[in-house]
C-alpha cells in the first residue's frame, strides 16, 4: 500500500519551518510533526512516509531514532546536522543560514546541500528538487562544519562588534554602515582570492602596531593577533 506522504518533517524550529516552506513552494506533499503535538500522531506520520527528515537539534537526533527504531527500520532517515556522523541516519547539511524570515523559491533552490559520502545521491532522495550538492567524507565532517561556523558565526561576531562600536562610540547610524558590509561581501563573491584589503595585504607594520596598541584593553586584541597569523597561513594555501 503506498504511503500517504513520501516525506515527513520532524521539528518546528527555523530549519523545519524553512523546509516546509520549500516543499510547499515546490508542490511536494509532506506531513509534519513536532514535540507540541500528540505522540500518537507521530506514529501515524512515520508509518505513512518513506523518507523521514529530522530537522531537530543535534543532540536529539539519535535518541529520536532509538525511541522510534522499530517503525523507522525500513525508512530512509535523514538529519541536517553539519557535524554529526551517525550510522543511524544520513547527513544532509544545507549550506545556508535560516532566519525567522522565510525565503523565496529561487533562494531555496540555490542552497548547496553537503551530504554524507556514503548516502545515495541527493537527486535520488529528492528528485523534485534542483539543488546542487557535494559529498563530504565522514572523517572530514568536523572540519567541514568548523569552516561553516567560522565563516558565518564568527564573522557575525566581528560585525556585531563593528556595528556596536561605530554606533555607540562614534555616532554612526546602522543604515550608514550597511554599504560597507555589502561591499565586503560583494568583493568576496566576485573574487575570494583577491578580496582582502588593508594593512595586512600592504604589510603595513606601523599601522598594524597602532591597531594592536589601540586594542590592548579590548577583548578583540587577541582576535586581531590570531587573524595576523591566520592570514600568513592562508596566503600559503591560496598561493599553492
Amino acid at each position: 500500500m503506498p504511503c500517504e506522504f513520501e516525506y515527513s518533517i520532524i521539528g518546528h524550529g527555523r530549519l523545519a519551518t524553512h523546509l516546509c516552506r520549500y516543499f510547499s513552494l515546490s508542490n511536494i506533499a509532506f506531513s509534519q510533526w513536532h514535540i507540541d503535538l500528540d505522540k500518537s500522531l507521530l506514529l501515524d506520520i512515520l508509518k505513512n512516509s518513506n523518507i523521514v527528515l529530522l530537522a531537530i537539534s543535534d543532540n536529539s537526533i539519535e535518541s529520536f531514532i532509538d525511541e522510534n527504531h522499530k517503525i523507522l527500520e525500513n525508512k530512509t532517515v535523514i538529519h541536517f546536522s553539519g557535524a554529526l556522523v551517525s550510522d543511524k541516519a544520513y547527513g544532509c547539511h544545507p549550506l545556508m543560514t535560516f532566519t525567522e524570515q522565510l525565503y523565496e523559491l529561487d533562494v531555496y533552490r540555490s542552497i548547496l546541500f553537503c551530504t554524507d559520502e556514503e548516502m545515495p545521491d541527493f537527486k535520488d532522495l529528492f528528485p523534485k528538487l534542483d539543488n546542487p550538492s557535494i559529498k563530504v567524507p565522514a572523517e572530514s565532517k568536523p572540519y567541514y562544519h568548523s569552516l561553516c561556523v567560522m565563516a558565518n558565526n564568527f564573522t557575525c561576531i566581528l560585525w556585531q562588534k563593528f556595528y556596536n562600536e561605530m554606533i555607540n562610540s562614534f555616532g554612526a547610524k546602522p543604515e550608514q554602515l550597511d554599504n560597507f558590509l555589502k561591499r565586503t561581501t560583494d568583493n568576496i563573491s566576485n573574487n575570494y582570492k583577491s578580496c582582502l584589503t588593508g594593512p595586512l595585504v600592504r604589510n603595513d607594520k606601523i599601522t598594524i602596531e597602532k591597531n594592536l596598541k589601540s586594542l590592548e584593553q579590548d577583548s578583540f586584541h587577541s582576535v586581531y593577533l590570531s587573524f595576523i597569523q591566520a592570514y600568513k597561513e592562508s596566503m600559503k594555501s591560496l598561493n599553492s
